[in-house]
């Protein structure tokens, strides 16, 4: 058979295979997903043809290509559909110098025949409105050519178009005085208002899903942190994970505008920034927690050190610094990146737990990371792939932390076995060798014959016994340190009427079913032993046939012991606190140290009360 090593080793690369395999699906899922579309119309010179496109069978169209451009005005009604072209711009469009405002147009060219029709617009840079026919049908804030008048915002939506003719004149007048770039930065789209009000929905949604999927999933990981080995590790797990949900609502379609109504322009841009400032040494962090071996404390603080220093933009620098600094972020995110597959590399070289699948979610997550900054910087026009890496990365991180803290909970099982397995035999060990000193003291009896010395070997013995007696109970239990009293007391109560011959009625016994820790069984034997003693002692004198009967209940936050005989009590002026006899020297010594209790009757059949309150060991009743 294959060695439980092996096949352990064996079953967890048949897990990171699935995984694998599961990841490559949902790769290709995704990318089946987008259904095929003939390749739209593009305007040029500002003018789109879309007289061919048949919106109901082909869908929504960008409106993408060259738009009519008006460079430092804002142009709007009668004058910005009359106005002649002077010049165009590529729409997605941005500016990064000399340009603050201006009026894009677009000629668009209908179908006769075709369903209502709507507009839907995202990030424009930084503010702006849209006339359709010289009638506002959408606004992001207020664009303006004076700095101190333009409101910016971002607020995507779809707006209604209600003209009936087969043309269609597009206004956009945008401005842009806080961001280091402006421009219309992604193209609208145009197509029947009923599909892209369900597309709006449909993307805002998911991004709310994804937010509270990994708000869920931050909050249930770090109920682990207090975990001693991995605690860290969920810590910064759940920190990424919180990023990354903040991620979800500060890009896109914005859909945190829709929860926090009024939010602020300015706090949008710093929450967006905080949280591509955080994800990136947050996810470095996880994976560096994971395999710290894997690169040296030095090199590990510089990256989280570097990385810090841009949080402190965060609340003080303008936004046009603030936006300007994410490309220096960029080339250190790289650096980060970089850094967190040497980690990993080497983690993989060396064969260390869950390298392999953590290995894969950083590869998933480094993808979209790049390509989130190069479409966020409108470097490449491909689609927005970062949630749905986040959300594949950071499943294939749960299932690897999850099986780190399987792991180590075997680990953990497997030390308490070996654990319970040592204390097993300490209590066998200790057992034998009381039963031996009681064995020693018996054989040393034998060699005297004065009275007096014979009753002290018994109650010597007896006393071993009782502690011998915790010791055989916790032997074989197997585990744990409690005892049932009433087993304890009904075997020590029978070795004790073994020892004495039952010269009375006979020893009866009387208990509850209770669990004790060893120590307080320990004590409460002791007792029961020195008070039984006295019994037989005083009360056979008597040469009545009575019995003594031991009763352990439990009393009002604490335990009762009851001694009783039916012999002739106490004698006349006996004090507990004054008797020079050993035993009731020990029962004081033992009940003081417990801040116990200890009544007696004088007689006849004579009783003795012990009390121990627990307020030190915890009892409960089976």
């Amino acid at each position: 058979m294959m060695p439980p090593e092996r096949r352990e080793a064996a079953g967890s690369r048949l897990r990171s295979l699935c995984l694998m395999l599961t990841v490559s699906i949902l790769a290709l899922v995704s990318i089946g997903c987008a259904e095929a579309k003939p390749r739209a119309p593009r305007a040029a010179d500002g003018v789109l043809d879309l007289r061919a496109w048949d919106f109901g069978r082909e869908g929504p169209v960008r409106l993408s290509g060259e738009w009519d451009f008006f460079p430092g005005v804002l142009l709007g009604g009668r004058a910005a559909l009359s106005a002649p072209r002077v010049g165009g711009r590529r729409v997605p469009d941005q500016w990064h110098s000399g340009i603050v405002g201006g009026t894009y147009r677009l000629t668009v060219l209908l179908p006769t025949v075709r369903p209502a029709l709507g507009i839907r617009y995202t990030t424009v840079s930084t503010a702006f409105e849209l006339d359709a026919d010289g009638l506002t049908i959408a606004e992001a804030g207020r664009p303006s050519m004076d700095p101190s008048t333009e409101i910016p915002a971002y607020k995507p939506g779809v707006a209604a178009l209600a003209g009936s003719g087969d043309r269609l004149v597009l206004v956009a007048r945008v401005s842009n005085h806080v961001y280091r770039v402006g421009g219309m930065w992604r193209a609208f789209s145009l197509g029947p208002k009923a599909a892209l009000d369900l597309g709006q929905l449909e993307s805002v949604g998911n991004a709310l899903t994804l937010a509270a999927s990994l708000a869920v999933l931050a909050v249930v990981f770090s109920f682990f942190i207090r975990t001693e080995e991995s605690g860290l590790g969920f810590a910064a797990f759940s920190a990424f994970t919180l990023a990354a949900a903040l991620r979800a609502l500060v890009t896109g379609n914005y859909p945190i505008v829709d929860i926090v109504r009024g939010l602020r322009f300015d706090t949008l841009i710093r929450l967006e920034y905080l949280s591509v400032f955080t994800i990136f040494p947050l996810g470095f962090l996880f994976f560096w927690v994971l395999f710290p071996a894997e690169l040296g404390r030095r090199a590990g603080r510089t990256v989280l050190a570097a990385c810090s220093a841009f949080l402190l933009l965060l609340p003080f620098a303008p936004l046009r610094v603030l936006t300007w600094s994410i490309l220096p972020y960029y080339f250190l995110a790289l650096i980060v990146i970089g850094a967190t597959a040497l980690i990993l590399i080497r983690a993989l070289a060396r064969r260390r737990a869950e390298s392999l699948p953590l290995a894969l979610s950083a590869g998933v997550l480094a993808v979209t990371a790049v390509n989130d900054m190069l479409f966020s910087s409108f470097f490449v026009n491909t689609a927005n792939l970062f949630p749905l890496g986040v959300l594949i990365s950071i499943g294939i991180q749960a299932y690897a932390l999850s099986e780190r803290y399987r792991s180590m909970q075997r680990r953990l099982r497997q030390t308490l076995a070996e654990k319970d397995m040592l204390i097993h035999e300490v209590h066998h060990r200790v057992k034998n060798s009381l039963q031996i000193m009681s064995s020693i003291v018996s054989l040393q009896s034998h060699r005297s014959s004065e009275p007096a010395a014979l009753a002290a070997y018994a109650s010597m013995r007896d006393r071993i016994r009782a502690i011998s007696l915790v010791h055989e109970k916790l032997y074989s239990l197997g585990s744990g340190d409690e005892i049932d009293l009433e087993v304890y007391a009904r075997d020590l109560a029978a070795q004790l009427s073994g020892s004495f011959g039952s010269p009375l009625g006979g020893l009866v016994c009387e208990a509850e079913s209770l669990l004790a820790p060893a120590e307080l069984c320990i004590d409460l034997g002791l007792v029961m032993t020195e008070l039984v003693s006295n019994a037989y002692k005083h009360a056979s004198g008597s040469g009545g046939e009575g019995s003594v009967r031991v009763r352990i209940a439990a009393d009002e936050g604490g335990i009762l012991l009851s001694v009783k005989d039916e012999g002739p009590g106490f004698p006349e002026g006996w004090d507990m606190q004054r008797a020079g006899g050993l035993g009731f020297r020990l029962i004081s010594a033992l009940v003081k140290k417990r801040d116990g209790a200890i009544f007696t009757n004088r007689g006849p059949g004579a009783w003795v009360r012990v009390r121990f309150p627990l307020h030190r060991e915890k009892t409960m009743t089976k």
